[in-house]
């Protein structure tokens, strides 16, 4: 497939490396030559230095042969005329990153469709949806939701007060009937999808699967406590910022510090039941004065990654329970547990998941990367003549490096799969995989017409 991506910041340099490594043929266009030459010399692209919006630059990209068109720049404006003119160049499909609610909020006055808009991206209401949900899961680093909600992938790092500390898969495989399963470890800067003789180490970043309903489950196994959070206080009227708030504001007690007196004027303005303070969230005495000590979860989302490193190490200094910090750049995600953060959330990696589902297979239900983990959980609808569906799991050889996680099958039952589960046409399934192991795993689960 040709693909022509506009904008190269980090979901467009993200978005460029997995095309690039799933065999895609790709063409980056950015106004800034310092990012096309970078991109340029790391991967096989094509690099254009021009205006996305410049007839002459798309002619000069070949929109007429390309097949999938991209535009991922800041400027919501610009994503919107890029798509418009890929749709005269008859692009068959285009996608636009928008974060403006005006956009968006009325289809009656704008249908951004009806303009040639095939699939539009809204990061910061994604990232708040991930924020909000990791605030109710006190115990979890990360949390994914797969398999239409039925499922969750679900991470937690391993403490000093883990009861199955230094003991192999296999020894604490709970006998009964099983609701969760471990699909991956994070240990140092090795991603390890286990086997049965694989152990729990101390500082682990490990991620199960889990049917929603016995999360409960996970956590007595884990030796966590969930946690009652009342106090929020939020740093930065961002626009991920804004949205957590209003999201919580009707049941938690929620606080945004914002330094920037126009944006707390606004936030002021549409959170009725939020208390906006004007100030520097990196101050300390001002976040004692307002009352960070009484605080249940502190959550960074300014718009720089530096700030939002620092201001959640403060509250971890201050002993806030629980912090979570929005990170866009995707580089700083692999050191995030050894500094000490509790929860990141990053708005990229979620604009490349949605991205990535999309453009995949129908057969596709969902893409899921996790944050500085080197592999992605596939949400895959079988096909009716897959191979797969001959025989019990264990009679099946997966490529080392996969692992099959969960199943919810037609009639909506979900399982945790084992190796005498059997998979049936039109079931969905979770797999997890390591990035060379995904094309061969994916094949067991095609049919004939899928290649």
């Amino acid at each position: 497939m040709r693909v022509v991506i506009l904008g190269v910041g980090q979901v467009g340099s993200n978005l460029a490396k997995k095309m690039v490594r799933e065999h895609h043929d790709v063409v980056v266009i950015d106004r800034d030559p310092a990012k096309v030459a970078s991109i340029d010399g790391q991967m096989d692209v094509l690099g254009i230095v021009g205006n996305g919006v410049s007839l002459t630059v798309l002619k000069q990209a070949e929109l007429e042969k390309t097949d999938l068109f991209i535009a991922v720049t800041r400027n919501d404006d610009i994503n919107i005329l890029a798509c418009i003119f890929a749709k005269e160049f008859g692009v068959p499909r285009k996608i636009a990153r928008i974060r403006a609610e005006s956009y968006t909020s009325d289809p009656d006055l704008v249908d951004l469709k009806e303009l040639g808009i095939d699939f539009i991206i809204h990061p910061e209401e994604a990232a708040a949806r991930n924020v909000v949900t990791l605030i109710k899961q006190t115990a979890a680093t990360d949390i994914l939701s797969v398999g239409g909600g039925k499922m969750q992938i679900i991470g937690i790092k391993i403490d000093k007060d883990f009861p199955h500390l230094e003991r192999s898969l296999l020894q604490v495989t709970p006998k009964k009937e099983m609701h969760f399963l471990t699909i991956a470890i994070k240990r140092k800067n090795q991603t390890i999808v286990p086997q049965g003789k694989d152990v729990f180490l101390l500082g682990d970043q490990v991620y199960f699967l889990v049917d929603v309903r016995h999360s409960k489950d996970l956590m007595d196994f884990m030796g966590k406590v969930q946690k009652k959070m009342k106090n929020i206080m939020i740093l930065g009227a961002s626009r991920i910022g804004i949205e957590v708030a209003r999201r919580l504001q009707d049941s938690l007690n929620v606080k945004i510090i914002e330094k920037n007196l126009e944006r707390s004027e606004m936030a002021a303005d549409r959170l009725a039941h939020t208390l906006v303070v004007e100030g520097n969230g990196t101050d300390l005495d001002l976040l004692v004065q307002e009352g960070i000590i009484e605080m249940d979860v502190l959550v960074a989302a300014t718009g720089d990654d530096e700030t939002n490193f620092i201001a959640t190490l403060l509250g971890k200094h201050l002993e806030v329970p629980r912090t979570i910090a929005i990170l866009n750049n995707a580089y700083y995600m692999p050191i995030t547990p050894t500094i000490g953060l509790d929860a990141v959330v990053s708005p990229q990696t979620l604009i490349v998941n949605q991205i990535t589902k999309y453009i995949r297979s129908k057969k596709v239900a969902s893409i899921a990367s996790i944050p500085g983990v080197d592999a992605e959980a596939i949400d895959i609808i079988t096909a009716e003549d897959a191979p797969i569906t001959h025989g019990p799991l264990h009679k099946h050889h997966f490529p080392r490096g996969a692992i099959i996680g969960g199943i919810i099958h037609t009639d909506d039952h979900v399982e945790i799969a084992t190796g005498d589960t059997v998979v049936s046409a039109g079931d969905r399934v979770i797999i997890f995989c390591l990035p060379h192991t995904i094309e061969k795993t994916e094949k067991l689960f095609r049919g004939k017409d899928d290649d």
